[in-house]
């Protein structure tokens, strides 16, 4: 992906250098600039506190995931598995990581019926959100976006259709540098009514993690180059819209030039090993996307 960006002169593409060698949280640190792609941030959400400001090592899990056990056992199994997480006592975390080591609560959400979603509490207690300040503002498509796509159809006069994607997994797809694995700590242990034991097994995620301020800029920048790497491979004879929102796709092109549009396009991303969650990938000339019709 490096190698192709830097050949169409894309103005991030260096920074595909941080992802190699994995990401910083940005926690008690200044978060890098990228004044070529992106407008400054000048507004957060979260409340910024002094880094000096004290805060909890641990935090216990919430009541949605101590009623849950056997479906974060079965996520957990499945990250150590693919690498996204390591296991050690927490006597061995806190030797290695010191006070660098936060244990945040855990969460699941339950997105449809038997699937849930394991959420990070970054920002409670341990108030590691809180010391992060992303400065480059990533901006998502709103409803203007897809009227300027609409009004760009009905000038063509030609007939068009949509394709829209999910990429798989996309936030755990980012490597975390190693120096921050210990932020990302987290445990199945019950610690309402005591800290965490010596002996207890603690959790540490390698990769991006929902509930970290963090996970969302890393993604979305390299979502970013995606999508401008795949306008650069397009061409204009190709060209076509493409929106993203988190890791939702939306392509829309001319009907004439479905057969050639996309299988560049999935075959673009395939060759940079982006992984696509097929069963999500649809299209028509009436669709839905992102809550869109």
């Amino acid at each position: 992906l490096q190698a192709f960006l830097r050949i169409c002169q894309d103005p991030d593409a260096e920074a595909i250098d941080c992802y190699c060698e994995g990401v910083r949280l940005g926690h008690r640190m200044r978060m890098p600039r990228t004044p070529a792609v992106y407008e400054k941030k000048d507004s957060w959400r979260i409340k910024y506190v002094d880094p000096a400001t004290s805060a909890k090592s641990w935090a216990p899990n919430y009541k949605s995931a101590r009623e849950r056990l056997e479906v974060i056992e079965a996520k957990v199994n499945e990250d150590l598995a693919a690498g996204r997480m390591i296991k050690m006592t927490y006597a061995e975390a806190k030797a290695k990581y010191g006070e660098e080591l936060l244990l945040g609560a855990l969460g699941l959400v339950e997105e449809a019926l038997d699937k849930f979603r394991l959420n990070h509490d970054a920002t409670h207690k341990v108030l590691i959100n809180n010391r992060i300040l992303a400065r480059d503002m990533l901006s998502s498509p709103i409803v203007y976006d897809i009227a300027a796509e609409m009004a760009s159809i009905e000038e063509q006069g030609v007939p068009h259709l949509a394709i829209v994607w999910d990429f798989k997994s996309a936030h755990r797809l980012i490597q975390l540098d190693p120096r921050d694995w210990g932020l990302q700590a987290c445990t199945m242990s019950d610690l309402r009514d005591e800290p965490p034991k010596a002996g207890d097994d603690i959790l540490l995620n390698t990769v991006g993690t929902f509930g970290f301020s963090t996970a969302g800029y890393w993604w979305g920048r390299l979502a970013a180059m995606l999508v401008r790497a795949a306008h650069y491979g397009l061409g204009w004879a190709l060209r076509a819209w493409i929106l993203l929102f988190a890791d939702d796709g939306k392509l829309l092109m001319p009907l004439s030039r479905l057969r050639s549009t996309i299988p560049t396009l999935f075959a673009l991303f395939s060759v940079f090993g982006v992984p696509i969650k097929w069963t999500k990938v649809k299209g028509g000339q009436e669709f839905q996307w992102i809550g869109y019709w």
